[in-house]
């Protein structure tokens, strides 16, 4: 039996799906071969709490309070496998800590090319295999920098929820045509201009329904005061089942995320290809590699050619539809099955057992949590890394890191953000005078 410890910041909605529906397909299917634990830094959510204990699936949450235990189930694991993208806990986990002698392979959730989603070289080269969710990060500096014959060592397993769990219904006969969009409102994810988007894409029979937890009150704001407030239709955080039965009524998935956004393997783009959807995004490295523009969906060049693209979708023949839509299932069947993606882990797990376990450590010393945010940034961010980690006064950086700095995920609560990290290291100045900088751009 191959013990295989999961190690993640927490459990939400995207790698939270991906990371419940493995492990139930895991011990469903392979549980004569492999024993898996799931462990929380931070919080295992109600949802997922509930998940694991009806599947009588191991896990254990807040283990960064609790860094002997994590410790000692690490040293009793064959293999951890690290659900990584930029998080405070993880990174001050994995720099601060010498980690037992142990099997250790990162599978990272971001693409790491939109600062300060950064995957660096050292991060790149701490486990002992690192794998992506999608072959954009193939494109990222860090990676081309290393020699080719470990670039080849370093895989692509798209993430995913599986598709098989997709419902179709039956469509019903509406008098209009809706444009959906099922997904994170947080305008790290959602373009900035969602509201004006749908303002250029809107003509007499279409309505906007959104689906998802309401968490900017800007986005609500902007909606309230647009002249067709009355055509988008928030329906806010539902069900998987309920989430299916509005998809299925879709009659195009608008889907227009901000450039800067942090995703690698969109599970909403997934779902709207297994359930017929024909789906329209904007041209974001992420959206170019799970979308052929004609051919498995629309990818418009710009706001003006998306909200085109949508106003004149009525026009485009029912066998055009009809090869878009095949198509694009095609390709969801192929890439985001839980049997294609465990198959590809348990072949990784198994290689990864010819390597005999050694100890890891990042840093001899301790590093503060000014200078290790410093360190999950790549060189573009040079402003950020010289005002955190200079002893001298960094009064004439301020002008370009906030020219730097314009993008809504640089503020996030969240989303590897310098507020993100002051949430849990409030004591340290540094973070503290950069994030007091960056409220001038709010």
């Amino acid at each position: 039996m191959i013990k295989v410890l999961h190690l993640t910041p927490h459990y939400g909605t995207g790698v939270g799906t991906v990371i419940r529906n493995f492990a139930i397909y895991q011990n469903k299917n392979y549980k004569n071969f492999f024993f898996h634990e799931y462990f929380s830094l931070e919080y295992t959510n109600s949802y997922t709490k509930k998940i694991f204990n009806k599947n009588k699936i191991k896990f254990s949450e807040k283990v960064y309070y609790n860094i002997n235990y994590l410790k000692k189930k690490i040293s009793k694991s064959d293999i951890i496998l690290v659900h990584w993208w930029n998080h405070p806990l993880l990174m001050d986990f994995l720099a601060n800590q010498e980690l037992p002698s142990s099997r250790v392979v990162f599978w990272s959730h971001i693409t790491g090319k939109i600062a300060p989603n950064c995957i660096t070289e050292d991060i790149l080269k701490f486990p002992d295999k690192f794998v992506f969710t999608t072959p954009v990060s193939k494109s990222i500096p860090s990676f081309l920098k290393l020699p080719e014959n470990i670039k080849k060592k370093m895989p692509v397993i798209w993430s995913t929820g599986g598709i098989d769990r997709v419902k179709i219904y039956k469509k019903k006969i509406n008098k209009y045509f809706i444009v959906g969009y099922i997904g994170n409102l947080d305008f790290t994810k959602l373009h900035p201009e969602f509201i004006q988007i749908c303002e250029r894409s809107y003509k007499n029979n279409i309505r906007f329904v959104v689906v998802g937890k309401i968490v900017n009150n800007s986005l609500l704001d902007q909606a309230t005061k647009s002249e067709i407030k009355n055509k988008i239709i928030f329906k806010g955080y539902v069900s998987e089942k309920e989430k299916w039965k509005l998809l299925s009524q879709f009659d195009l998935f608008g889907y227009p995320l901000a450039k800067y956004h942090y995703g690698s393997c969109d599970q909403s783009i997934q779902e709207a290809m297994a359930a017929k959807i024909p789906i329209v995004t904007l041209n974001n490295s992420m959206e170019k590699k799970m979308i052929k523009n004609n051919f498995s969906g629309f990818v418009a060049k710009n706001i003006n050619e998306y909200s085109n693209i949508v106003k004149k979708f009525s026009n485009i023949s029912y066998k055009k539809k009809k090869f878009i839509i095949n198509n694009a299932r095609n390709f969801a069947k192929k890439n985001f099955s839980l049997k294609i993606m465990s198959e590809k882990w348990n072949s990784i797990f198994y290689k990864l057992l010819k390597i005999k376990k050694n100890k890891k450590k990042f840093s001899e010393k301790k590093i503060p949590a000014n200078v290790l945010y410093s360190k999950t940034l790549d060189r573009s961010c040079w402003p950020i890394i010289k005002y955190l980690t200079s002893r001298k006064s960094t009064k004439s950086l301020e002008f370009k890191i906030l020219s730097f700095c314009k993008d809504k995920n640089w503020t996030s609560p969240t989303k590897s953000s310098p507020y993100h990290y002051h949430i849990f290291f409030s004591k340290n100045q540094k973070l503290k005078s950069l994030c007091k900088l960056l409220k001038k751009n709010n």
